[in-house]
């Protein structure tokens, strides 16, 4: 089974695990076709064959070790990560407004509906780049072949009180956590089967209170630029090779193959 991943940094740690143990996953071949920031673009497509036509993208990949030409027709399935598809895109609506019925009382925010949360969420997620690449990508793709589109994780469990985090830590602390992280891969699922992908949400063995990532799967998450180098040590973004094999696992398993039979290294985990 021959599939390529695209993706933004959040691909790094796939990229670093299928390296770090390639061949654990028997029946599988990947292919990587990966930017940083929002995730590929400066691109080309020429029916199924895809260019990194920016001299920065090609430059990127030429010191990946990966190929800035790929001709999908060759390929069983396709996987855009991360690249916005990203609960972050709630927390400006979130941070600005409170829900009815959820377990809030600040009556400093304005009240709104979950039908606007939800409908305002799928306008921010249709806008963001991974969705425009899986559009792209379903143009040229074979119709009865998988596109799949696995969302950014939850943010770093570890830097729960970072400021930057405050609109999750806001859903834990008043009990809303559970019906938020549903609502997400709810609305980023419809998203996603608009467009002709299909959804993966965070493996949940990773996710610690419906919308953190466990300390286990961050810590020392790697930059998609150098995969030697690791993010900043107050990084709240990334996750590292160990969910990158949980994450390869799961694709391994929606594609009927076997799951690398190689252990996640046991590092801490966050307190329960």
């Amino acid at each position: 089974m021959k599939g390529c991943i695209f993706g933004n940094s959040h691909s790094a740690a796939l990229l670093k695990a299928w390296r770090e143990h390639e061949g654990a996953w028997p029946g599988l071949s990947l292919d990587f076709f990966v930017r940083s920031g929002v995730g590929v673009q400066g691109h080309r497509l020429d029916g199924p064959v895809i260019r990194a036509e920016d001299p920065d993208f090609r430059d990127m990949l030429e010191k990946l070790g990966l190929h800035h030409e790929i001709d999908l027709s060759g390929y069983d399935f396709l996987a855009v990560v991360g690249s916005e598809i990203s609960p972050f895109k709630s927390v400006a609506i979130l941070r600005d407004n409170q829900i009815f019925g959820w377990r809030t009382n600040d009556l400093a925010r304005p009240v709104i509906s979950e039908k606007v949360l939800r409908a305002a969420l799928a306008d921010s997620l249709r806008a963001a780049n991974g969705a425009r690449l899986l559009a792209q990508l379903r143009a040229v793709f074979q119709a009865d072949k998988p596109i799949y589109v696995l969302t950014q994780p939850f943010p770093a469990a570890k830097h729960i009180d970072s400021p930057k985090l405050a609109t999750f830590r806001r859903q834990i602390r008043q009990g809303d956590a559970t019906r938020f992280a549903r609502l997400y891969n709810e609305v980023a699922a419809t998203v996603v089967e608009e467009l002709g992908g299909l959804y993966l949400p965070q493996p949940q063995e990773t996710v610690f209170k419906w919308v953190l990532t466990r300390e286990k799967f961050t810590m020392g998450a790697p930059r998609l630029t150098n995969l030697r180098l690791k993010q900043a040590q107050d990084d709240i973004l990334h996750a590292n090779a160990d969910y990158g094999q949980v994450v390869l696992n799961d694709l391994a398993g929606r594609l009927g193959l076997a799951a690398a039979s190689v252990p996640v290294r046991d590092t801490p985990r966050t307190p329960e």
